[in-house]
């Protein structure tokens, strides 16, 4: 992720330096194609993108601009939804980075209905993944899993060690969340809530 956006900025703010046309186009391919890549990264290089898009649909919605809102609030939803993807993938730096991110995902969790079962899918694709792969190395092998990188148990543990550290505040707002839904809807939480 870093090394791409590198080499080919996204030019969705306009920035004076870069006279390029925005690379909106990218964000789908980026959300398809990211693995074994750096929670961090998000952090610093999407992340603030999401902030300006979030504060310019904002004041274009208060404007009572709506179409142009909803033009930026389909690339703040593209920018979002790179998050779980790298979330379900391994990522490189896990363990350092998701207490930094853990408070961006509770806001998102409670605030962003459309993200919620995404990310919420993230976070039980990344739990089973990892249990796959120390069970697999249990077992001795990895055959069929496809790591880009090695991974040892200890730095798997670590990494659900992290998560689980982080249980205390997620609970709550899965809590509301369950007691907000009904029918298929609770049926995803739950299903979540067994991981």
């Amino acid at each position: 992720l870093p090394e791409t956006l590198g080499l080919l900025h996204l030019n969705l703010i306009k920035n004076s330096a870069i006279d390029e046309s925005p690379r909106a186009w990218l964000l789908p391919i980026i959300r398809e194609s990211v693995y074994n890549t750096s929670l961090m990264a998000w952090l610093q290089i999407i992340n603030p993108i999401v902030i300006q898009i979030a504060q310019r649909a904002e004041s274009l919605r208060s404007a009572e601009k709506s179409h142009e809102a909803r033009v930026w609030d389909t690339l703040h939803a593209q920018l979002l939804s790179i998050l779980p993807a790298i979330l379900a993938s391994f990522p490189t730096d896990f363990s350092a980075a998701f207490p930094r991110i853990s408070e961006i995902l509770a806001r998102l969790l409670n605030d962003d209905a459309q993200l919620r079962p995404t990310l919420m899918a993230a976070l039980q694709r990344f739990i089973q993944n990892s249990r796959s792969v120390l069970d697999a190395q249990t077992q001795g092998g990895l055959d069929g899993i496809g790591l880009l990188r090695p991974l040892t148990s200890e730095q798997i543990e670590g990494d659900l060690a992290v998560l689980t550290a982080a249980m205390p505040q997620f609970l709550p707002i899965l809590f509301n969340i369950y007691a907000a839904t009904t029918g298929n809807s609770a049926a995803a939480v739950e299903d979540d809530d067994d991981s």
